[in-house]
């Protein structure tokens, strides 16, 4: 059975063992929220960031968690730490 670790007071939980998939960007792990599967994006937050560039990141992270369609996963939360940002994806069929 695999170890999840709980990030801060959010209710997410997920696996470093259970890796859905990686990328560029971060990588995706089997995760737990709200009593549901769920996929949990961990990104990497770069310390050198200029503050224009968090602002872009953060109006598109507000777009997706309001689209609605079929072939975009819904983000349903975001999460943090000092070093890391989580997306909460809903899980897709093809993971599940």
């Amino acid at each position: 059975m695999a170890a999840y670790k709980i990030i801060g007071d959010t209710g997410i939980q997920y696996s470093k063992e259970d890796v859905l998939g990686r990328g560029g960007f971060g990588d995706v792990f089997l995760g737990i929220f709200n009593k549901e599967k769920v996929a949990v994006k961990k990104i990497l937050l770069k310390h050198s960031e200029k503050e224009k560039e968090k602002k872009k990141e953060e109006r598109e992270v507000d777009l997706q968690k309001n689209l609605n369609h079929e072939n975009i996963l819904k983000i349903l939360q975001v999460g943090k730490d000092e070093d890391f940002r989580y997306l909460i994806l809903r899980l897709s069929l093809h993971n599940k």
